[in-house]
């Protein structure tokens, strides 16, 4: 009995691991938005570059669940940004923003 409870609960954490590493981005999102001209986000390993109009923040990022947390350094002071996201194929939504894969 012990040992199947074990093996459950080694089960149970295989799958919540897994089901984590689903959240993971990776590639290049550019905004549909016409108004926001050419701004992109790239993921990368756990780190982001954003690149808006020649203006390029980089920082990290992580999904948990649906919420994206950005942190980055802007003019020598860190940030934190929790914000509202969604993944559909290769679209994604960030605080309601809509940006399509592109590599």
């Amino acid at each position: 009995m012990k040992k199947n409870i074990a093996i459950l609960l080694m089960l149970v954490m295989v799958l919540s691991v897994a089901a984590g590493c689903s959240d993971k981005l990776e590639g290049t999102y550019k905004s549909v938005a016409e108004e926001d001209g050419d701004f992109s986000v790239t993921f990368k390993d756990g780190e982001m570059k954003i690149d808006g109009d020649g203006l390029i923040l980089e920082g990290t990022y992580e999904v948990k669940g649906d919420k994206i947390i950005m942190e980055m350094e802007m003019l020598g002071e860190k940030t934190s940004e929790e914000l509202s996201f969604k993944k559909e194929g290769d679209t994604i939504f960030i605080d309601g923003e809509e940006f399509k894969k592109v590599k």
